[in-house]
């Protein structure tokens, strides 16, 4: 599924102006701020199967008592939380060595009950964050980590890379028809490489390993290199199935054109009071054949006989209609039987 949470826009009805008042809540969740040794002490969410970025506003979806607790008091309290992803997303209740290192501090407004008996809670994702242990894991976990500065990659390197990712971005836009165009829109004006791929890996939404993947990825440079060949490859895949698409859509208009065009020559037939030469042939055929009062063998294959017969003067007759084989048939037929 394709992830549009970066350019989100606002609606004029009140779900809008309502999502539009949630995501400036979160905005004005501060960061946590660093303690001497450069770490921050938050509350846990675990995810599963999905990932969020840095600067990504997303929606996620929570089931566990424990992340419910966590939310509820860092909501409460105005504080971020570390969203850490699961390496199995089965496990129901993981440790420490069961996470990957790199999470994303991000801020979280309130819960929303949901008709499946799950909760929802928009979140506003900061900076990289790495872990480094859990200081509490009851009645929720709390996790000390180092935020993670972004790195300030540049050099003509950068800059060909960049220009890259956005053609190829461009091109899968294009095809994509689930992709709105602002989507390129919003990656052009974004100057931060890094940024730039955290967004359109996230838009173009490939599987969750290549998502986990670049999200562990701490240099700009590698995560943009890593980016292009998930575009090369999206690209091919969506210009094949628009190749698939043309071919079976011209397949359907030549077939949806015979079709009227048979049923408008019935219908001139129909009003001129005339019949199908061939069709008219083999019903009278089939009434001489049951006048004959032939044994059912006899009767079966006289009528396979006559049809033979029919369908060989119809391919006699377009055959003859090709010049060069009426000119070599006819030449055949002028030549005297030696014998």
């Amino acid at each position: 599924m394709k992830n549009n949470s970066w350019f989100m826009q606002d609606e004029e009805d009140e779900f809008g102006e309502a999502l539009h008042h949630r995501t400036e809540e979160l905005y004005r969740v501060p960061n946590t701020e660093p303690d001497e040794d450069g770490y921050i002490t938050c509350a846990v969410v675990p995810l599963r199967d999905v990932v969020v970025y840095p600067h990504m506003v997303s929606p996620i979806f929570v089931g566990r008592e424990s992340t419910l607790l966590a939310i509820e008091e860092a909501h409460d309290e105005n504080r971020t939380v570390i969203a850490l992803n699961q390496k199995d997303p089965e496990l129901e209740e993981p440790g420490f060595n069961d996470f990957l290192p790199i999470g994303v501090e991000m801020g979280v407004g309130r819960l929303l009950d949901m008709p499946d008996g799950s909760s929802s809670a928009l979140v506003q994702a900061r900076r990289r964050v790495k872990l480094i242990d859990f200081i509490q894991t009851e009645p929720f976990i709390v996790a000390r980590a180092r935020p993670i500065s972004e790195r300030k990659d540049g050099g003509k390197e950068i800059e060909a890379t960049v220009r890259t990712v956005l053609e190829l971005f461009e091109r899968c836009v294009q095809l994509d028809r689930s992709l709105p165009e602002e989507a390129y829109l919003y990656a052009l004006n974004i100057e931060e490489p890094g940024w730039l791929a955290d967004m359109i890996i996230s838009t173009i939404a490939p599987p969750l390993e290549d998502r986990l993947a670049l999200l562990q990825i701490l240099s700009p440079k590698e995560r943009l290199k890593r980016v292009v060949t998930l575009l090369a490859q999206e690209a091919d895949v969506l210009e094949l199935e628009d190749e698939i698409h043309s071919k079976a859509q011209s397949e359907v208009d030549r077939t949806q054109r015979e079709f009227y065009l048979r049923e408008q020559l019935k219908a001139i037939q129909t009003e001129l009071g005339q019949q199908d030469a061939r069709t008219e042939e083999l019903r009278e055929l089939r009434q001489n054949i049951t006048k004959a009062r032939m044994p059912k063998t006899v009767e079966a294959e006289a009528a396979r006989q006559q049809v033979i017969n029919i369908v060989n003067t119809f391919f006699y007759e377009r055959l003859t209609a090709v010049p060069e084989i009426k000119q070599f048939m006819d030449e055949v037929s002028s030549v005297e039987d030696p014998l």
